[in-house]
């Protein structure tokens, strides 16, 4: 019985040999021959047979990609059910042409290719297919490249509408193409949905701003909304150029600043809190950086703007910019707010000083004596009031240096003129105001302070009306001695009888000789809001 199933075996395998022998199988080599056939259902059926070696069917997928066909090759591949090790091949053997030397048509065909297996390919898989294709398309390519140089590497090797098909991938190359004003409508929101890394999206802010800088180009306002969401120094950059970009529509201008100050002070574009854009000292300084750029504006609005900003990200450590920042060569100092109001620069430095570096006092107050002998006269000035602001009493030895500075500081805090002003000035009543009495002002104010405390002390002062003097002694500035505190004690008076406290308006004793009043008249204006509104 053994010997009888041993040779059925022996004849059936012998019948199997000369079948083989006598019909060759088809391979990947026959694809070609089917092509030019058209017998794209054989085609099909080679590829789809999980029976042949894998090898002769990843052969066969290749020999259509050659074809060139790619719309063929997608129809057949949807085709074939048990495709996953197909897939896989397939997507090996197109990297190693794209890395190869093979002729420039059959690597433009592979990276056809790749897009059509793309959907196929487990999501895993496809960032790895998309490097190899990113790297034989676009390396070499960055900011830099010239727009006809890059134009000439994406057209000719065919990519036109596969970049957004990319993902994270084709991030770079599609923030090269935006910054030369290529396809926007397209590259625009594709960048905006990809760019998910603090890189990629350093890239596209980067991108924009070249865009945006182009002459003749009307900006698509619609990306820089878009970008607001990108929470970046870069961004605060970006925004701040654009804005002191006077080609472009005021409105428009407002809008990039509003969202610049927004993302400085954490509140991103629909409102909400956002973490902070300068938790490193490198997003710190190159925000300091990006906020230079509105502080050296010809606006003095901007660069109080710009002051505050650089307070809140740097503190103390912006004392040094922002004083260098205000230098003598505006016209105007004064601020304006979104609600119309105008400060005079007095108000500002002293809204200023006293929200955001009074805490700091101990710190600041030599950063800011620093510019009483380096800065020019508007520097000096402003250190003055600042240092009134501080309250730090061994300020006072500094201020004294200045007490003889003639500069004057007229044309600053009372830019126009006042007509009252004007004439006790020519009548010999009144002088301009200078940096030193400035000084004198804020030393005779600081000596104040002290003795106001030790009144509240002895109980000879009540805590209100010590309030009250001391509002008035921050917000006067132009007068000294007598009249300095007639006018505090005038202030303190209106406040009582439930008015403003309007220090402008209040009488001046006859004081012959007295310096920086006109005797028995109104004493001109000159005094700064003890409590300005919070812009």
């Amino acid at each position: 019985m053994k010997q009888r199933i041993s040779l059925a075996l022996a004849l059936a395998l012998s019948a199997g040999s000369l079948t083989l022998t006598g019909c060759k199988d088809p391979t990947a080599k026959d694809v070609a021959g089917w092509i030019l056939e058209g017998r794209y259902n054989k085609i099909g059926e080679f590829i789809g047979n999980g029976e042949m070696p894998i090898a002769e069917r990843v052969g066969g997928v290749l020999a259509l990609v050659d074809d060139g066909d790619m719309k063929r090759l997608q129809e057949i591949l949807a085709g074939v059910k048990a495709k996953d090790e197909l897939i896989k091949g397939v997507g090996a053997a197109l990297m190693e042409r794209l890395a190869g030397d093979a002729a420039m048509r059959s690597q433009v065909a592979s990276k056809d290719a790749v897009f059509v297996i793309l959907p196929l390919t487990p999501e895993a898989e496809r960032p790895a297919l998309l490097a190899a294709v990113s790297e034989w398309g676009f390396s070499g390519l960055n900011e830099a490249t010239p727009r006809d140089e890059l134009m000439k590497r994406v057209n000719g090797l065919q990519f036109v509408g596969q970049i957004q098909q990319m993902g994270a991938v084709g991030v770079p190359v599609a923030s090269f193409l935006l910054g030369h004003g290529v396809d926007t409508k397209n590259m625009g929101p594709f960048l905006f949905k990809e760019a998910k890394t603090p890189e990629h999206q350093r890239l596209v802010v980067t991108a924009l701003q070249r865009l945006f800088r182009i002459d003749k180009l009307s900006p698509p306002w619609d990306l820089l909304d878009a970008a607001r969401g990108f929470a970046l120094p870069e961004t605060v950059d970006f925004l701040i150029e654009t804005y002191l970009n006077e080609r472009f529509d005021g409105s428009l201008r407002s809008s990039a600043l509003a969202a610049a100050q927004d993302l400085v002070t954490g509140v991103g574009p629909d409102g909400e809190k956002i973490p902070s854009i300068y938790d490193t000292p490198e997003k710190k300084k190159a925000l300091m950086v990006a906020l230079g750029r509105l502080m050296a504006s010809r606006i003095a609005t901007d660069r109080w703007d710009a002051a505050t900003l650089l307070l809140i990200v740097a503190g103390t450590d912006a004392v040094e910019p922002i004083f260098a920042g205000f230098k003598g060569d505006l016209r105007l100092y004064t601020r304006e707010l979104p609600d119309g109001q105008i400060w005079l620069p007095d108000f500002a430095i002293v809204d200023l000083c006293s929200k955001r570096l009074k805490p700091q006092a101990a710190v600041a107050r030599p950063l800011v004596e620093a510019w009483l002998m380096k800065g020019d006269r508007v520097q000096k000035a402003m250190s003055v009031l600042c240092l009134k602001v501080l309250g730090v009493q061994d300020a006072t030895h500094k201020l004294k240096i200045l007490t003889s500075d003639a500069s004057s500081v007229e044309d600053i805090f009372f830019p126009g003129g006042n007509k009252s002003r004007r004439e006790a000035i020519a009548s010999g009543l009144l002088t301009e105001l200078t940096v030193g009495a400035l000084a004198q002002n804020a030393i005779e104010t600081l000596a104040l302070a002290v003795e106001i405390e030790k009144e509240v002390e002895a109980k000879t002062l009540s805590v209100a009306d010590a309030t009250l003097k001391a509002e008035a002694a921050l917000a006067i500035f132009a007068y000294t001695g007598e009249p300095l505190k007639f006018a505090i004690d005038r202030y303190v008076e209106q406040k009582r009888g439930g008015g403003q406290g309007n220090a402008n308006d209040a009488v001046v004793p006859p004081a012959p000789g007295a310096e920086g009043t006109a005797p028995g008249g109104k004493a001109p204006e000159g005094t700064a809001a003890p409590e300005p509104k919070s812009k």
